[in-house]
């Protein structure tokens, strides 16, 4: 995977967990010597399937450096010893005293996540902005400006008369909220980059 990055459909966290559960017996997968002892046992019936199971939350385990069209490539690593590496994410990833550095991979893959994520947070907020935009509008429409919305957003005192509501206060409120929307998305197209 350091020799070639993108010839490969998953990360070193899908090894890892193959490589946990092989010992672990959580799964009926590699109980037994062969494929007649599973039978034999009926683990199919008693057992889930490790595959199952890795296939259900393959997200986890996709390599975004993965290009299907080094796929047709023979793979010819070089087996000198200056490209043989310690595989610290298995062997050292139980010690206390070291910290052994996070792959790439596992780093892009948890920043496109987290993209992902601050995205789906901007939807959301654009969707709330908006729809406070149509209650100002609908409030101004109908004059009961006080009746839907606080007077934490509005910044008036709980005393103050609806009478006492001004189109030029209305009109501050509209603006603060064209703003926070601008700001939102300029803050994810910043994100993306």
């Amino acid at each position: 995977m350091t020799q070639f990055p993108q010839a490969f459909q998953f990360n070193s966290k899908y090894l890892l967990t193959i490589h946990d559960h092989l010992y672990s017996c959580q799964y009926g997968t590699f109980i037994g010597n062969c494929k007649k002892e599973r039978e034999e046992l009926k683990l199919s019936e008693k057992t889930f399937s490790l595959w199952g199971f890795l296939t259900n939350s393959a997200d986890e385990f996709v390599n975004p450096l993965y290009d299907y069209a080094s796929k047709t490539e023979v793979l010819q690593p070089s087996v000198s010893p200056q490209n043989i590496r310690f595989w610290r994410g298995l062997y050292c990833r139980f010690e206390v005293g070291t910290h052994p550095r996070e792959p790439v991979i596992d780093l892009l893959t948890l920043t496109q996540l987290h993209t992902a994520s601050l995205e789906d947070h901007a939807k959301h907020l654009s969707k709330r902005v908006d729809g406070l935009k149509s209650l100002i509008n609908t409030a101004k429409a109908s004059g009961a400006v006080k009746k839907f919305l606080p007077s934490a957003v509005t910044g008036m005192v709980a005393r103050q008369e609806v009478e006492e509501v001004n189109d030029s206060e209305l009109e501050k409120v509209e603006k603060r909220f064209v703003e926070l929307k601008t700001a939102l998305v300029e803050k994810c197209q910043s994100s993306k980059m």
